[in-house]
């Protein structure tokens, strides 16, 4: 401590336990069981710790000091021999059971016998036939309070409680104070207590703070108990088990211009998933979840049985916040506040069971549990209940009760419900479609700021559905989503500025919506922003950047950014050129169906690209994409009936192809059956067809109908 820093108290709580009691029936502490006495700072280990005598003081029948089932032994030093004066690990974060023999000591009788001894022997000259070292027992008989002038007793500042000064040992450093107390004893309640800690540490918390430089310490769970305590990385004595764990982009080619730009007409359906009944993701948090604690704090408050304080450790382990995540731990809280009956511990036990978190999933019981919260009339639970009975799980599926469930949690103002209402009334679901209804129950979760029923309110009104059609309305409530950090109402504003939707085309403002919902994992906004990037829409070309959002995208499974990835390995665009993790990246698509994919694996099988040239298997994924519907894949099919010069060759498979796809517009297929009629391959050789076929391709773009159409028109014949 520099000089002028603030002194810094620290304390450890203790009570005393019975000898022969056993472990299992030790009750829980209480406030008037707890005694507070100072902890003391190693000058060369910085680590806190707890003086014996000082706990000879307040139980003289002391054998050993435990933490639940764990004994806290005698510190060693680099010899292994046990540090004297003799002293334990200080835990400030819990109250540590002292073992003696014997009557046990109330608070009350405690502080009246500790008073100052006239004599009083070193516990470096042990009675004779008295040496005890074993590790793990603290033989009380044998260590009796240390020689020497009677140091004057002074008061806990944060406590109120009495420790004599440790004048006779000056290599240790103690933890030091400027504030003189009066020697008298005097008795203070520890909610009296407690509220002086909390003055005090906010004190020094902001001392703390400010010289902060380290990430939170290491606290873990006692594995068997469930209580907090201090990991002592120098203290290699104490076992320590290790931690558990914490625990949860490619261009199209020419042949198909119009799939270069995922332009939106106007966002997209609501069949993308902009709604569902309820997530199976139960409801965990709510206004009722008790306001945050430090760490130290909630621990003592925890331990000492209060229902609030317990939930929020659960919280804390479930979350991570402060202690290592650990499930079981939470699971181990959250059941000590509900059985002390209180709605929100009934509730987060709940949804343990209903996550599988630190117990094998168990929908009966999670079941069980949200019924208990929810007969206080906890809204989360309400909610989770009725979700258990819309997807029939740990019960039987009972579309009634669920809507009962919901609406009671919808009552009380749950958001969640609200919103699931509003959804069944939009879509019919459940109930008779209504969309004014679903705008009045979407109307009542937004005015709690549920973003998901903001951006629900957007697009009826994008729809125009139980409401006049207003896209500048639609704006306004995606904007109120997406501030909220909604993916799904970024990526709908982003498509508005892509394509001009009630707005003016600015692809940079379109670029920047799309950022916000990519770097979230919207997969739609990934791909939509790779576009931007590799056509300079908005934003500077940058292949590389593009490639960047469609591996994203590919990644998460979207075929069509798995094309393009692969596209850019072919062609080498934003990636080294690689023709075999071309086709590895076109096989991820083609295998999900997607028939430009297809048509890509077809052509390298053809052209013999990253691959043996094998026309049956170019011929057999065209089929796949021609049998879907898609025209390019019906012309490429009837391209290798064609012109293939094995036995694939067959001009009447070629022209039945060819009319399949000339009737969706494809220009080359239309320009291809003018070909045949041209030549008689197939169908009898017939002019005035061939050109009718070249003027209609000439009209849909193909590259060399203009020309075809000519040199027969030159040759005399015509098309009528």
């Amino acid at each position: 401590m520099s000089q002028g820093d603030s002194p810094e108290e620290h304390v450890q709580a203790i009570r005393s336990v019975d000898k022969n009691l056993p472990l299992t029936s030790v009750p829980p502490a209480t406030p008037d069981d707890i005694f507070f006495i100072d902890c003391h700072k190693d000058p060369t280990t910085q680590r806190l710790f707890v003086l014996w005598d000082d706990i000879l003081q307040t139980f003289e029948g002391a054998v050993q000091v435990r933490h639940r089932a764990k004994m806290v032994t005698f510190l060693k030093g680099p010899d292994f021999r046990v540090l004297e004066p003799r002293r334990i690990v200080a835990m400030p974060n819990i109250v540590l059971d002292v073992v003696v023999c014997g009557k046990l000591i109330d608070k009350e009788t405690a502080l009246l016998e500790i008073e100052p001894k006239e004599e009083e022997v070193s516990p470096s000259q042990p009675q004779e036939g008295k040496e005890n070292d074993r590790e793990g027992e603290l033989p009380a008989k044998d260590i009796v309070v240390s020689q020497g002038p009677i140091s004057t007793v002074r008061r806990n500042p944060a406590y109120g409680l009495e420790e004599k000064a440790m004048d006779s040992y000056s290599h240790i450093d103690p933890v030091k104070t400027d504030i003189v107390w009066s020697s008298s004893i005097q008795k203070v309640s520890v909610p009296v207590l407690l509220q002086e800690k909390e003055k005090a540490d906010k004190t020094n918390k902001d001392t703390a703070d400010s010289q902060k430089t380290t990430a939170p310490s290491t606290c873990r769970r006692n594995p068997v108990y469930g209580l907090v305590e201090v990991a002592l990385e120098n203290y290699t004595h104490i076992d320590r088990p290790p931690p558990a764990a914490r625990g949860p982009q490619a261009l199209l080619d020419a042949q198909s211009p119009s799939e270069k730009n995922l332009v939106l007409s106007q966002p997209p359906s609501n069949n993308y998933n902009t709604n569902s009944s309820p997530s199976r993701s139960p409801q965990t948090t709510a206004v009722d979840v008790p306001i945050e604690k430090d760490l130290a704090q909630t621990s003592i408050g925890a331990s000492l049985g209060v229902k609030e304080d317990q939930v929020a450790l659960g919280d804390m382990y479930k979350d991570g916040r402060g202690v290592v995540q650990d499930h079981q731990a939470a699971l181990d809280w959250y059941l000590m506040a509900a059985g002390q009956g209180d709605a929100v511990g009934q509730h987060k036990v709940g949804v343990c069971y209903d996550q599988g978190l630190g117990v094998k999933r168990d929908f009966s019981q999670a079941m069980d549990w949200y019924l208990k919260s929810a007969a206080q009339g906890n809204a989360l639970a309400q909610f989770n209940i009725g979700a258990l009975y819309d997807e029939g799980h740990g019960v039987a599926q009972d579309l009634p009760k669920a809507i009962t469930w919901y609406l009671k949690a919808a009552e009380q103002r749950n958001a969640d419900a609200q919103r699931i209402i509003g959804y069944w009334y939009e879509c019919g679901q459940r109930v008779p479609q209504d969309y004014s209804k679903a705008m009045q129950w979407y109307l009542k979760a937004a005015e709690q700021g549920h973003a998901f029923a903001q951006f629900n309110i957007g697009r009826l009104y994008n729809e125009g559905h139980g409401v006049l059609k207003d896209i500048s309305l639609a704006k306004t409530w995606y904007v109120k989503a997406a501030n909220q950090g909604h993916a799904l109402a970024q990526y709908y504003i982003g498509a508005m500025y892509e394509t001009s939707l009630g707005v003016t085309r600015d692809y940079s403002l379109a670029a920047k919506w799309y950022l916000l919902a990519a770097k979230q994992g919207h997969v739609d906004s990934q791909i939509n922003l790779g576009n931007l990037y590799e056509y300079g829409r908005g934003v500077s070309l940058n292949y590389a950047l593009a490639v960047h959002w469609y591996l994203k995208a590919g990644a998460q499974g979207h075929a069509r950014a798995q094309v393009k990835v692969g596209y850019s390995y072919q062609h080498g665009h934003g990636l080294l050129k690689d023709l075999s993790l071309a086709m590895e990246w076109y096989l991820k698509a083609a295998n999900r169906g997607d028939a430009v994919a297809q048509n890509r694996v077809g052509h390298l099988y053809f052209d013999g690209l990253g691959v043996p040239k094998d026309v049956s298997q170019a011929l057999g994924w065209y089929l796949k994409a021609a049998l879907q519907g898609d025209a390019e894949g019906q012309s490429n099919v009837a391209h290798l009936y064609h012109v293939d010069q094995g036995t694939i060759k067959n001009y009447s498979l070629a022209m039945e192809w060819y009319f399949q796809a000339a009737n969706q517009g494809h220009a080359l297929a239309t320009n291809n059956i003018g070909v045949l009629y041209e030549y008689g391959q197939g169908v009898p050789k017939n002019y005035s067809k061939a050109m009718s076929w070249f003027r209609k391709a000439a009209k849909l773009g193909a590259p060399r109908a203009q020309e075809n159409y000519k040199k027969l028109k030159l040759q005399g014949y015509s098309d009528q």
